[in-house]
């Protein structure tokens, strides 16, 4: 790898946007695509560019599994997914954020990141079981990305505004 080459973005953190897309797609009325522009746009700063694409299927894979499944309340059901990814690697383990010189290290650039559309539907499915079960911690109400210490970078780029009327002209 070339020293000016950037490393990728972390599967879980692709995972948690592409949910929050989803969330802000069902709120906002904005098209998906565009929802997603902002993530694209936003990550290119620290990581190797993310195709539009991959936030675009995961979100949409998200999105078709909660239609099938008739979920009541999508938005909370996203909104509780994008919180346990944040806080968590796995059903019982809490996301370690810290490194061992004690900055924030759980949003480093990582070597290696799949983005596979049919390992994020899996993992989207599992944790709707799961979560159907009762063994999740689910998100506090009114609970927002930038709640999360550490987590700036990325809950600015989660939290900032879409303005529909920029995308009227857009092609």
């Amino acid at each position: 790898m070339s020293a000016g080459a950037k490393k990728k973005c972390p599967t879980w953190l692709v995972y948690a946007c592409s949910s929050y897309a989803a969330l802000e797609f069902l709120s906002t009325e904005v098209n998906l695509n565009f929802v997603v522009e902002k993530y694209t746009d936003g990550f290119k700063k620290t990581y190797a560019p993310v195709p539009n694409e991959v936030f675009y299927s995961f979100a949409n894979e998200y999105l078709q599994f909660l239609s099938q499944a008739d979920e009541a309340d999508a938005v909370a059901v996203l909104r509780d997914y994008t919180f346990f990814l944040i806080n968590f690697s796995s059903i019982t383990t809490p996301r370690k954020r810290k490194g061992l010189m004690g900055g924030y290290s759980w949003l480093d650039p990582a070597d290696l990141a799949i983005y596979d559309t049919e390992d994020a539907k899996k993992h989207f499915q599992s944790y709707i079981v799961t979560r159907r079960s009762g063994k999740l911690k689910k998100a506090p109400v009114g609970w927002k990305p930038s709640d999360e210490d550490g987590f700036d970078p990325v809950a600015t780029i989660m939290e900032k505004e879409i303005d529909p009327l920029a995308y009227l002209t857009a092609e």
